[in-house]
């Protein structure tokens, strides 16, 4: 049985903590906040024997196997190097850094140590999301030629300080416009080309960015991410014999449909909900402590490298640039 614990208990960690109860061989057995009083009623909400008042105090409660890391982006790559150096598995929820020097210093630390990290890109675990790829890598659409996707929701006066911050790493692009870049990446590799343009708040942060990636023989993707708008946050690909389309919120356990060109024919693939789609990473991750794997072969450190490579550079074109770095 492996021990889990969580460091940063807000609402992704309890989503989390929920559906690790649904993984075959792992346990919930620490919590760590920066508030004793925070520490306790999640454990006692969630029937968790360790809580700890600070991240440091984690490592003096039961042995643990792996962690799980929910905190504000801002605060990833100092707690992925605690639990290094106390040689325990992490799963750090994206972005694992605020920028590509944080992830390659991170995956450099790991590959040393021989250390398991993954970053938590859980659509890439997701048995809708996987499906997709298959047909698609099976020439469902045929030559696929490019995508369209988008993620967005409206800032409101209850938005997270992590998302509308600049100090904490807030803005559109490293929140929720990481999903399309991250789906472009799955489906074509890194881009040869990036275009991008951005529209910030009064506070710094990104609040509208529009990203075109450029990838090998002239695909397009067209991405869009809005900290300004709810928007239908769907996913399109295309190809030479027909189309992919995903239902809403394409990134979680969602429905999608192949449509064939110049026919009535099509596919239709209805996704089978399984908690709030956590425990299909924490379930891989399992299975790769158990067979001695320090990278997940369907999310590696070298996807995460190529991903935090383009988030730069986007930011880079936007002149997007936190006061920590």
């Amino acid at each position: 049985m492996y021990r889990f614990a969580i460091i940063g208990l807000g609402n992704i960690a309890r989503k989390f903590a929920a559906d690790l109860k649904l993984v075959e061989g792992a346990t919930l057995t620490s919590v760590a906040s920066r508030s004793q009083e925070r520490a306790d009623a999640f454990a006692e909400e969630f029937h968790v024997r360790y809580a700890a008042g600070s991240y440091e105090k984690l490592f003096e409660g039961p042995h643990l196997h792996a962690v799980y890391i929910a905190t504000p982006h801002v605060s990833h790559a100092e707690l992925v190097k605690m639990c290094m150096d106390h040689d325990i598995p992490v799963i750090c929820e994206k972005p694992m850094g605020i920028n590509l020097t944080e992830v390659q210093e991170l995956v450099g630390l790991a590959r040393h140590k021989q250390v398991y990290l993954m970053e938590a890109l859980w659509t890439r675990f997701l048995p809708s999301f996987q499906a997709a790829k298959r047909h698609i890598d099976a020439g469902a659409i045929g030559k696929v030629e490019g995508l369209r996707a988008d993620f967005g929701f409206k800032m409101g006066p209850q938005t997270r300080e992590r998302i509308t911050k600049l100090e904490l790493g807030g803005g559109a692009l490293l929140d929720i416009g990481i999903y399309p870049v991250f789906l472009a990446q799955v489906m074509f590799g890194p881009p040869t080309t990036i275009t991008a343009a951005a529209r910030f708040s009064e506070s710094g942060v990104d609040v509208d960015d529009t990203i075109v990636l450029e990838h090998e023989g002239g695909i397009l993707a067209t991405l869009h991410c809005t900290l300004l708008a709810k928007t239908k946050t769907e996913a399109v690909i295309y190809g030479s014999e027909g189309t992919l389309y995903w239902d809403e919120l394409w990134y979680k356990q969602s429905d999608f449909t192949i449509k064939k060109d110049n026919s009535e024919e099509e596919l239709r693939y209805v996704a089978k909900p399984r908690g709030f789609g956590y425990a299909h990473e924490a379930q891989a991750m399992v299975e790769d402590l158990r067979q001695g794997r320090t990278e997940s072969p369907l999310w590696s450190l070298d996807d995460s490298l190529t991903l935090h490579t383009t988030l730069t550079k986007i930011r880079e074109l936007i002149g997007l640039k936190y006061p920590m770095e």
